[in-house]
């Protein structure tokens, strides 16, 4: 064999050990593409359906989020529906007739605790109740009670003192009172069960 020949055979045999590696690395190539083709493909399905449970659940906390501000905004409506109803009351109760007004402020006074000798102060917003009711009531149940010159904060009432002991028989007190007790029904009343 010549020089020549010798070459070629080992140039053909290089060529051929060449192409055999590169079929080997295409193998494998091919290999290493169709594992990372399922390792992606399985990785996309996990993300979608990772992203689709997210998605009903972002749903869900904001179905949740927005049924507490619609409870939130109905509650504060509803509170305010309330508050007016006992505004309305006190206005009413305010604007009384006279003489009922007085009759009713002279029964509470009755009805009190009264020794007889306490110090009554009126509220700011009096405009029935003066010295003349306080005579008549004094006249009327043989008491000593005396009208302070001091206003207190107040639509309408008055306060009993003797000492350091108040009886508080103001509109504000008196509505509030009745107010914690029948604010349930008032509710009710305002807004039935459906």
């Amino acid at each position: 064999m010549s020089l020549a020949d010798i070459k070629t055979k080992i140039e053909a045999d290089a060529r051929n050990e060449a192409e055999g590696i590169l079929g080997q690395f295409r193998a494998q190539a091919d290999e290493i593409l169709v594992t990372a083709r399922r390792e992606s493909e399985m990785l996309d399905k996990k993300l979608q359906e990772r992203i689709s449970h997210e998605e009903g659940e972002v749903r869900k906390r904001k179905t949740i989020v927005a049924d507490l501000e619609v409870r939130k905004l109905m509650l504060g409506a509803k509170r305010e529906l309330v508050d007016l109803v006992y505004e309305k009351a006190m206005a009413i109760l305010s604007s009384l007739p006279r003489d009922r007004y007085a009759g009713f402020m002279t029964a509470l006074l009755g009805s009190s605790e009264v020794s007889g000798d306490e110090e009554v102060f009126l509220c700011k917003g009096e405009k029935v109740l003066d010295q003349k009711w306080l005579d008549e009531v004094n006249a009327q149940r043989k008491y000593n009670l005396t009208l302070s010159r001091d206003r207190i904060q107040g639509s309408g009432g008055f306060v009993l003192r003797k000492g350091r002991i108040d009886i508080n028989c103001t509109w504000d007190v008196l509505l509030g009172r009745v107010k914690e007790d029948l604010e349930a029904e008032v509710v009710d009343r305002l807004f039935p069960s459906r």
